[in-house]
């Protein structure tokens, strides 16, 4: 079913602010119309099935089965459309969005990815914020679903499940045969036997460990380097003859990762909706001590604006200039899910754009690059609206993905709640309940979107494509294809693609075919520095050489080392930012075999871009062990103001080499709760079971949290009432408050430190006032010293006289 699209008529959001935007009826009737042609083929196709009533003995038993085949048909798409408020969706002219799966196949989905079938798995965090007081956080039942299109009209009418009571699953990836997926704390690979799990292996126990829901990795994006990485993690995996590699890399982003034709990844956090790497992965992260400064988690895009249809539901929309006039939004609060657009299905002008999901402002982003090639910077498409943006206050947009068709597929979780408990404030919480967003749960969906003009929409079977068919599938300019051509031909391990690899590798026609074919050799440990050098010599593209490069250093050696330096020079000719790059990261470990060589190509290289960073990086990431004689030589060929950045940087990893210090990022941080999550923990353990889970007291036994005058304005009462109790009568929002017995405080616990007194009262600051602030365990500390008169718990006049407002 194929949405209403509206163009962007003046008076559009005046109408949606107005409130006489009607609900579009005809996509309603539409949805309605499928199920009910789905639900009639779906008996049609069955009569014997149907018949085998027969062969129940006792009437009794026809509800049970009646009752069971209207399950199975509901498991199909049948069920009737959800109540969920759905208006209009706004897209350029020219695409079209489809809803090809919804409620009930599908409940909370965060991410999803395709089989070589064309079939769609998908992560259903079915716990998240199910209500306010997040009631289903803790209960297993999230699951990963697989769902099919059976009767090949392209939308989604039969959903297995592949695992279920799983507790906040949350990233999937179908590699090596099996499923990888990610339930906190652990990462898991499962064997798929027939769609169904197999043996289970741990690939490691401490995936996403401590933090909250917001803030845990996930991704898993299977990347051109034959490497899996996450955002929100500092890991990256791999599997190689049968056992899982783990090693460390850049700690980037927080939900969402993609990557662009070269293996560049990009991702971002809550308020800054695209970032990325300049250079490809772990480039600059050889030399163990040292740290790099740039060229890795650099903001792409400084345009923060979001251009929503609707008023928008935020945490801190309070804060002066965080919405407009309206009441919408003005700049991203949980920018997500990004994609590069790889994809000849869309405009020639959108490959290779960067489209970011918005889903508290319910749209969809477009950036363009600018015309840089090796620092990336990227522009919003339009300086006043967005791509895809909906009047649905359900349309949460999580995840994107390219699709085997070309098009593009949005995860919308579509949950009115997506802010987590734990850093909900106040003043969110009310406009929640206001707009009665915690009423729509239960629901999911994935949308199509495709250029009307574009290729034809068709699913290539990857399942049944023979081991050539791979090789040609490298050069397929659907993204998804080419990426999982990669990938199978690695896992597969079928060495008679080899021959077909290398003659590829060598063909400058098509430089995306050359780097993957490159990356299918590596994976199968088919290079050769012959090869390589032969690459070299030829390359036509400046991420050729980059690619190359980086593969060649695997075989330094004083064999290789005339070859090597011959298409050293060769690239040091062409004189372009990204080759000089590439020589800098990788020539240092052939210093080993021809130091002067490289000691002069390696400054020739410098002295072009000094005193850029990036470059000073590059060559310190690079050099193995030889710091100490590359700032000799540089001492000796450079005047002393020359690169000081560069020589302070060897010097000092020359100095921590020889103390055996390592660099920061080669360590392993032990896990930890960030404070407003162990708050909350710890407030659920002191304080919940009196006020409520969200602050809103119980009748006769405590008063309310949320909006308390004890609770806003100056935070040491809080701090007061909290180590030593508070007796009534009180008034609370204009409530008198009357009880048996004062609120006991917590001063003499001896299992509630300090620190325990700040996270529970920073927490109950953040979610219950609307003057959120922190507290320290140094307040809670000096406030300990003074107690109540009569050394019980303070009266409300005896907080007056030593607090003041």
């Amino acid at each position: 079913m194929i949405l209403r699209i509206l163009k962007y008529p003046d008076n559009l959001i005046d109408k949606i602010n107005a409130g006489v935007l009607r609900q579009d009826k005809a996509f309603f009737e539409g949805i309605a119309a499928l199920r009910l042609k789905k639900i009639t083929k779906y008996w049609r196709k069955k009569p014997k099935w149907i018949l085998s009533i027969r062969y129940v003995r006792a009437l009794k038993c026809i509800p049970l089965l009646l009752a069971a085949l209207f399950s199975v048909a509901a498991c199909r798409h049948t069920a009737p459309f959800p109540s969920v408020s759905t208006g209009p969706y706004v897209l350029p002219d020219s695409f079209k969005i489809e809803v090809i799966a919804a409620e009930p196949l599908l409940d909370a989905p965060v991410a999803m990815t395709f089989d070589e079938r064309g079939r769609i798995w998908v992560v259903e965090m079915r716990g998240y914020m199910t209500d306010l007081d997040n009631s289903g956080e803790n209960g297993a039942s999230g699951r990963i679903s697989i769902l099919e299109d059976t009767d090949g009209d392209g939308m989604m009418d039969r959903r297995s499940t592949f695992l279920d009571s799983l507790v906040l699953p949350r990233a999937l990836a179908l590699v090596y045969g099996g499923l990888l997926y990610a339930e906190p704390p652990k990462l898991w690979f499962v064997e798929i036997n027939n769609d169904r799990p197999g043996a289970r292996t741990l690939v490691d126990s401490a995936y996403a460990t401590g933090g909250n829901v917001e803030h845990q990795p996930n991704g898993l994006l299977p990347s051109l380097d034959n490497w899996i990485y996450s955002a929100k993690s500092d890991r990256r995996y791999r599997r190689k003859n049968d056992r899982w590699l783990c090693e460390k890399t850049h700690f980037r982003g927080q939900w969402g990762i993609t990557q662009d034709d070269f293996g560049r990844l990009f991702y971002n956090d809550n308020s800054n909706q695209l970032q990325g790497d300049w250079v490809l992965p772990n480039a600059l992260l050889r030399n163990r001590f040292f740290t790099p400064s740039t060229g890795f988690n650099v903001q792409i895009c400084t345009d923060q604006s979001v251009h929503p249809l609707l008023p928008t539901a935020v945490n801190r929309g309070y804060e002066p200039g965080a919405l407009d006039s309206a009441g919408r939004l003005r700049n991203v609060t949980s920018a997500c899910g990004p994609l590069i657009c790889r994809s000849i299905q869309f405009p020639e002008s959108y490959y290779g754009n960067a489209f970011v999901c918005a889903p508290e402002a319910n749209l969809v982003k477009r950036n363009v690059f600018m015309p840089q090639t090796l620092r990336l910077q990227a522009r919003q498409a339009w300086s006043d609206r967005e791509f895809l943006a909906s009047v649905d206050p359900g349309f949460r947009p999580v995840n994107l993905n390219e699709g085997p068709d070309g098009c593009l597929y949005i995860v919308d979780m579509h949950r009115g709640i997506i802010q987590h408990k734990t850093y909900m404030t106040a003043y969110l919480r009310e406009q929640i309940r206001a707009r009665q967003l915690d009423s729509i749960t239960g629901a999911g969906r994935i949308l199509r979107v495709s250029y009307e003009a574009g290729a034809p929409l068709v699913f290539p079977r990857l399942d049944k494509t023979n081991t050539p068919g791979l090789v040609q599938a490298l050069g397929h300019r659907n993204a998804w294809v080419s990426d999982k051509a990669r990938q199978l031909l690695v896992e597969r391990g079928d060495r008679s693609a080899i021959p077909l690899l290398q003659k590829m590798a060598l063909d400058t026609s098509d430089i995306r075919s050359q780097i993957r074919a490159l990356w299918v050799l590596e994976g199968l440990d088919a290079l050769d520095a012959v090869l390589l050098c032969k690459v070299l010599q030829a390359a036509r593209h400046p991420w050729v050489s980059m690619t190359a490069l980086q593969l060649l250093e695997g075989f330094a050696s004083g064999e290789q080392v005339d070859s090597a330096l011959a298409v050293f020079e060769k690239v040091y000719a062409r004189n372009d930012s990204i080759s000089d790059l590439a020589l800098c990261l990788y020539a240092g470990p052939w210093v080993h075999f021809a130091p002067e060589k490289i000691n002069t190509l390696l400054l020739g290289v410098l002295q072009r871009y000094q005193p850029d960073t990036l470059f000073c990086d590059a060559v310190a990431s690079g050099l193995d062990a030889q710091e100490g004689s590359f700032l000799r030589y540089l001492q000796s060929n450079t005047r002393p103001e020359e690169m000081p950045y560069l020589k302070k940087m060897l010097k000092n990893a020359a100095a921590d080499r020889l103390a055996g210090r390592a660099a920061p990022w080669t360590q392993t941080p032990k896990p930890r709760k960030d404070g407003l999550t162990a708050g909350l923990l710890l407030f659920n353990t002191h304080c919940s079971a009196c006020h409520g889970p969200t602050g809103q007291g119980t009748p006769n036994l405590a008063p309310p949290l949320d909006g308390s005058e004890f609770v806003h304005g100056n935070p040491d009462k809080l701090v007061h009432i909290a180590l030593y109790g508070l007796a009534g009568p009180l008034r609370v929002k204009g409530k008198e408050y009357t009880f048996n017995a004062p609120m006991p405080g917590l001063a003499a616990n001896p299992d509630c430190s300090d620190e325990d007194f700040a996270a529970i009262l920073t927490f109950v600051r953040n979610a219950f006032s609307k003057e959120p602030s922190a507290i320290s365990p140094a307040k809670v500390k000096a406030l300990r010293q003074i107690k109540p008169a009569d050394g019980a718990a303070f009266t409300v006049k005896e907080l007056e006289r030593i607090v003041r407002d």
